[in-house]
């Protein structure tokens, strides 16, 4: 009878299939002849299959990471040597692109990646436009890609760049089906003009998919919207000139061109100069909001600042010299003009600054992290939702130190385990790709490999 004998090291590795989240290998057996050998595969140093064919899948890596595998023979009378190789996964393309479109403003946007901050190359219907490292979306103007007549067919072709890796491209095609604005509204008639009220009176505009309404811009500065076509004013200077025009805006938000220009002067005492633009700045505090500051003039007797944030009124403000924004949209370019008005309620001219936040806040850490049940190969994990100030994205998994998957729920089932000790962890990763602080729980399975 045959002694047994231990299992030779096992052929090279060969690296046969390789993604952003996946590597497969095979080798060749150093002793095929023998019977009931078996394959312990490592990962970074950390057992994590069994097999007892030369081959091997690994499923749930992380993209573009560096990862080493060792894989010895194993049998009733001993282990091998090991074999090794090492692989990087590729850089994963960019997921879920969206599109979308307001009044010939366009946005083309993917999801964050995790932990990675690639750059963009953005292709549409051609043209090709750079993205800067941790930016998850483009904006464009419509006339500068598509000036002729609707419909407007864009073909968006996202690859991700990041050190000396190019990932797979990613496309998507989107058709802008109605830009077309609606006519340009009557010009206003001004009449009942008294110290401090009026009122105006446009023709209607039309649309081919119907008027939502109108925007009165009162001195190029103040925005009222009414369905109606009429509006009437009041509060305003006495004895003094202003001026109005009119734009339509239809369901899609698209703007008319602005209805002539009517200007009037108020009945009454003429007040004093109206005051100088203000000195202002914007200071960023969180991801959605700021603190603009502004100083008055010290010569002539101001009451406060007009508001005015993304075209419209925002809010007036009394004596004070600052103001907290709050609810802006991360990410995003805002507009933000600020007008000084005296005491007879003259505006001077705007001070325009423009901001845009930067979602810098991570999520809270995922909480109670549990174990709600095993099998001989799995173990099924919950926890409590995430809170963020822009919104949970998805959770990120860790398994033994190791990235191990990612779900958008907050229960996650871990298959293919072997018998052995785990911790594992969870963070959670929000739309800007800022990651929270990992919760952690350790458990085991039993059995023998």
């Amino acid at each position: 009878m045959l002694k047994l004998k231990p299992p030779g090291k096992p052929g090279t590795l060969e690296l046969t299939d390789l993604t952003h989240a996946s590597a497969t290998l095979q080798w060749e057996a150093s002793n095929p002849e023998f019977r009931g050998t078996r394959f312990r595969v490592y990962l970074n140093g950390f057992l994590v299959r069994v097999v007892t064919e030369p081959r091997v899948s690994l499923t749930h890596l992380s993209e573009h990471t560096d990862f080493r595998v060792e894989v010895r023979a194993v049998n009733d009378a001993g282990i091998s040597q090991p074999s090794f190789n090492t692989f990087r996964t590729k850089l994963r393309p960019p997921t879920n692109l969206r599109f979308n479109h307001r009044n010939g403003i366009c946005r083309l946007a993917w999801d964050p990646v995790f932990r990675k901050y690639p750059a963009h190359d953005v292709s549409i219907n051609g043209r090709v436009f750079t993205v800067a490292s941790g930016r998850w979306g483009h904006n464009f103007k419509l006339l500068d890609l598509s000036p002729g007549p609707v419909p407007h067919h864009f073909k968006f072709v996202v690859v991700a760049r990041l050190d000396d890796a190019q990932s797979a491209p990613a496309t998507l095609e989107s058709t802008v089906e109605d830009d077309v604005p609606p006519s340009r509204p009557g010009a206003p008639v001004v009449s009942d003009i008294t110290d401090t009220s009026a009122t105006v009176t446009w023709s209607p505009s039309d649309d081919n998919t119907g008027v939502a309404g109108y925007r009165v811009v009162l001195n190029g500065l103040l925005v009222f919207r009414t369905a109606d076509t009429f509006f009437n004013f009041n509060g305003l200077s006495s004895g003094t000139y202003h001026h109005v025009f009119v734009r339509a805006q239809d369901k899609d938000g698209n703007l008319s061109s602005s209805s002539g220009l009517a200007v009037f002067k108020t009945t009454g005492q003429a007040p004093s100069p109206r005051p100088d633009a203000p000195e202002a700045k914007i200071i960023a505090l969180t991801s959605t909001s700021a603190r603009l500051e502004w100083k008055y003039q010290k010569d002539i007797p101001v009451s406060g600042v007009r508001i005015q944030l993304d075209g419209e009124f925002h809010r007036d403000i009394l004596f004070l010299e600052s103001y907290r924004l709050d609810n802006l949209l991360p990410n995003a370019e805002h507009e933000i003009s600020i007008s000084v008005f005296d005491v007879f309620g003259q505006l001077s001219d705007p001070t325009v600054l423009i901001h845009e936040p930067r979602d810098l806040i991570p999520p809270s850490m995922p909480g109670n992290l549990h174990k709600t049940g095993a099998t001989r190969d799995s173990i099924t994990l919950k926890w409590d939702d995430s809170t963020d100030d822009v919104g949970v994205y998805e959770y990120v998994i860790y398994n033994n130190q190791e990235y191990f998957d990612r779900t958008p729920m907050t229960q996650y089932t871990a298959v293919d385990l072997l018998p052995g000790a785990y911790t594992f962890e969870v963070c959670a990763i929000d739309g800007s790709g800022n990651v929270s602080d990992r919760a952690t729980i350790s458990t085991s399975l039993e059995g023998e490999i």
